[in-house]
Parts: structure tokens; C-alpha cells; sequence
């Protein structure tokens, strides 16, 4: 049985925790006496509520406080991680509400006046390095993602990594079943995505109120997805990823026959009900902000738009960049880059290399560059990314030292079919820090035609190695 309720967030265990800490002194009054005890007792409880609540005398102790924190508070990203091999609130999924999006602002707000007070303070090269990073993150986030006028500027629910689709991805791909606790809490943790189904509502509804309006082309594509996700519930729950992954990780070695048949049946019930329900509320929502779309998708339509977009240049290039100046520099680049894949393409004798866009369509569509379009492609190409990986991991030797390169290794998989198609070409999942689940590259395979062969190692080395798997 867990020692922590399931009920408990964060917040209940670091009062749980300071409590216990705090008390420890009291031991010396059975050693020592009672006046050293109380004098003991008063020190060393401000020193742990200084620690856990205000500023801590050291700089070190605030960097570990906040990256605890925002993990421990984000029940999701910590059994992906699994810091410490924790595995912490495993019942749980992280909240979506608005309320804890006001409580993320004030803390940040908090830890980045904490922050700013160590500025004029000696700090070794690492500790500074550490100051920029963390005092870039929380300010840009603080002036974007937290602020009052942009909070909800961004599209919570959109069809590339939308928490519509990534809360079920990341409960098939990262909640371990190792024991029959584990498995309890899966089916808690597939309960609950009734509740945070409920607060991506609120958190539409709140968009909506605001004249942040989801783009036409998002919401159909979202909507296509859910309603086809809903539709398995409904006819074939058993064929449900939430189910078939479940099902492969229970084994007698965690519970008797009989229990797995139990709590199949309550993971069943829980899907054609709960599940299927949330998803239906959803919908209904987003189908009404559907009926009143606009097909004007720039983020000059929202409010204060134009101040928002150069905010999230700002931070994608930690530049000070106008748009202007951004869009000028790349198409210099594309210039540049086309010119030198010109060259590439004559020497390759391509016809009409010089016309760009004629001779990449054309090399597209050589024989050699496409896969023909069965269940065996899929596998071969599965087969191929893992080999442009492997064979570009084997060099990184050259550029990386031990210390810099991961302890991991990256495999590769398919993207879940329930979400091909609104997933981009691919994309990564980092490995968790104990080293127990490996990075993974996700390619899409639902269309063989849109993979085309010489584009695969600019895709692998960017999404895997070096890539996102190095970062």
C-alpha cells in the first residue's frame, strides 16, 4: 500500500514533510532537556520553513527548490523523468485548471524576485551559468505564458501535442506497472482524465470569453481526432491503447489470474464510462467554438497580438530580433542553403537542377527515394531510422565528451495510430533520469508516401542524435 494518500498532491506532502522535519528536535528532550530541546526545536524549524517557503541563504539550495518543485507539482512530467527514480503521485495527472495556472504565476513571481536577489553575489562559473538559464526561463515564461494579458493566448487544446491526446499518450507510454499497486494506480490515473478533461473545458471556455479564438483548422482537426478516439471507446473498448497497454504490462508475476481479470473489468467500466463521457463533454464545447470559427489564423487577430508575437520570437531565439529583422535573416539563409542543395542536385546530374522546387519534386518521387506502401515498409522504416541513429550516435565521440552525452540510448517506435493523424512527421520523448526508459523517437507512419528517404536523417538527427535525446 502507498504510504502517501492518493488524494495528495504536492502541496500536502511538503507540509507533511516540513512538519516531520521540524520535528526531530523533539527526540533531544528525551536525551538532552527540555530547554536546549526548545531552542533546538525553534532554530531548526526556521531554518527548514526558510528552506522550503522564502529565501534560502544559498543559491544552490534555490535552483534545487524551484526544478523539485515544478516537478513535484507536475505529477506527469515526474513519472516521465522519474528524478531520483521517484516515483511520486502516480495516481495523478498534472493540473490543467485555471487555478493552478494563477498559482504557477505567483510562484513564479516569487522565485524570480528570490533569484534576483543573488545577482550582486560572488558565483562560480557553473552557478552562473545555472542563474542565466533559470532566470531566462521563469522571466520569459512570467512575461508570456503567466502574464496577465497573454496567459491565455496560447492554444492549451491544438492538434499537434494538445493534452487531449497526451495525457493518454503519456499514461501507455510511461506509467510502469511493476507491481499490483502500480496497476491500481493506472486505473486511478485513467479514471482521472475525466477531471482534466474538465478543466481543458474550462480552460477553452475561458479562451472563448476572452475573444481567443481557436482557429478553424485547429479545432476540426481536434474535434476529428477526439470523435475517432470516442468512437473506440464506444464500439471496440477492448482495442482502446488505454486498454491494450495495460493489458501487456499485467503478468502473474503481479497478481493471480483472477485479480487481472478484476481489474481489467474496473479499467472497462472506467473507459465506457468516465472516459467516454469526458470526451463527449469535450467535444460538445469545442463543436460550439467550431459553429462560430474564423479562418483568420495569425496571432494578429488576438489581442495585443503583434506584442505577442515578437514575445515568442523573443524567446524561440533568446534574441532581441524584431519579426522584420528575423524574417529578413531567413530568407538570407534559405537563399544560402538552396544554393548549396543546387550544387548537390547538378552534381547528382537531377534535371533541371536549377529550378529548385521542379527538382526536389522530381527526386521525391524516384523510386529509390519511396517505400511501397504495405505493412513491411513500415517495419523497414522503423528498421531504418534505428540504423541512421545508431550510425550517427557511433560518431558523436568526435564532438562530445562522456560527461555531455547520454547514458541512454535512443530506440524508436511509431506513433500511436489514435494520434497520426494530427502528429507532425515525428517527434521525441526524452528518457527518464534513472535511466530505466530510454529516449524515443516517434515516427509517423501513416502515410508511407509522406516519408521520403533522403529527408529521414535530418529528421532523425534533429528529433533523436544529436538532436532532442543530447539536449
Amino acid at each position: 500500500m502507498s504510504l502517501i494518500p492518493n488524494s495528495w498532491h504536492w502541496k500536502e506532502l511538503k507540509l507533511a514533510l516540513i512538519c516531520l522535519l521540524c520535528s526531530l528536535p523533539i527526540v533531544l528532550f528525551f536525551l538532552i532537556n527540555f530547554h536546549l530541546a526548545i531552542i533546538i526545536f525553534i532554530l531548526w524549524s526556521t531554518l527548514i520553513i526558510n528552506i522550503a517557503y522564502f529565501n534560502p541563504i544559498s543559491l544552490n539550495i534555490l535552483y534545487a527548490r524551484f526544478f523539485f518543485e515544478y516537478l513535484l507539482e507536475r505529477p506527469s512530467i515526474l513519472s516521465q523523468l522519474r528524478p531520483l527514480g521517484l516515483d511520486l503521485f502516480n495516481t495523478q495527472l498534472s493540473d490543467y485548471s485555471l487555478s493552478f495556472d494563477e498559482h504557477v504565476a505567483k510562484q513564479f513571481r516569487k522565485e524570480f524576485d528570490y533569484l534576483k536577489s543573488f545577482k550582486n553575489k560572488k558565483m562560480s562559473s557553473a552557478q552562473k551559468e545555472s542563474y542565466d538559464v533559470i532566470g531566462y526561463f521563469i522571466n520569459m515564461n512570467l512575461k508570456r505564458e503567466y502574464s496577465d494579458e497573454f496567459r491565455y493566448h496560447s492554444y492549451l487544446i491544438n492538434q499537434m501535442m494538445g493534452p487531449q491526446t497526451e495525457i493518454i499518450s503519456f499514461i501507455v507510454k510511461y506509467h510502469r506497472i511493476l507491481k499490483l499497486n502500480d496497476a491500481e494506480a493506472y486505473i486511478i490515473r485513467v479514471q482521472r482524465i475525466s477531471k482534466a478533461f474538465d478543466q481543458l473545458i474550462d480552460q477553452q471556455i475561458e479562451r472563448r470569453r476572452r475573444n481567443i479564438e481557436t482557429p478553424r483548422f485547429v479545432l476540426q482537426r481536434v474535434i476529428d481526432s477526439l470523435h475517432a478516439f470516442r468512437e473506440q471507446l464506444q464500439n471496440e473498448p477492448n482495442q482502446s491503447p488505454l486498454m491494450i497497454s495495460f493489458i501487456e504490462n499485467l503478468n502473474d508475476s503481479i497478481c493471480s489470474k483472477e485479480k487481472q481479470n478484476e481489474l481489467i473489468s474496473r479499467l472497462l467500466r472506467i473507459l465506457k464510462t468516465d472516459v467516454l463521457e469526458a470526451h463527449d463533454r469535450l467535444l460538445n464545447v469545442l463543436r460550439e467554438d467550431l459553429s462560430n470559427a474564423k479562418t483568420d489564423h495569425g496571432l494578429w487577430k488576438l489581442p495585443n497580438g503583434d506584442k505577442y508575437y515578437k514575445l515568442c520570437l523573443e524567446f524561440h531565439t533568446t534574441t532581441n530580433m524584431s519579426p522584420d529583422e528575423i524574417f529578413e535573416l531567413g530568407k538570407k539563409h534559405v537563399e544560402r542553403i538552396q544554393n548549396e542543395m543546387r550544387s548537390i542536385l547538378k552534381e547528382k546530374q537531377i534535371e533541371n537542377w536549377h529550378d529548385f522546387r521542379a527538382s526536389i519534386n522530381k527526386l521525391e518521387h524516384n523510386v529509390d527515394q519511396i517505400y511501397e506502401n504495405d505493412e513491411e515498409s513500415r517495419g523497414k522504416i522503423i528498421a531504418d531510422y534505428s540504423q541512421l541513429i545508431d550510425n550517427i550516435d557511433n560518431e558523436m565521440h568526435r564532438y562530445f565528451s562522456p560527461a555531455c552525452r547520454p547514458t541512454t540510448k535512443c530506440t524508436v517506435e511509431r506513433i500511436p495510430k489514435f494520434k497520426e493523424a494530427t502528429s507532425p512527421g515525428a517527434y521525441y520523448f526524452p528518457a527518464s533520469l534513472d535511466g530505466k526508459t530510454p529516449g524515443t523517437f516517434f515516427a509517423n507512419l501513416r502515410n508511407i508516401g509522406e516519408v521520403i528517404k533522403f529527408k529521414m536523417a535530418t529528421l532523425a538527427y534533429h528529433e533523436a542524435v544529436p538532436g532532442h535525446h543530447f539536449q
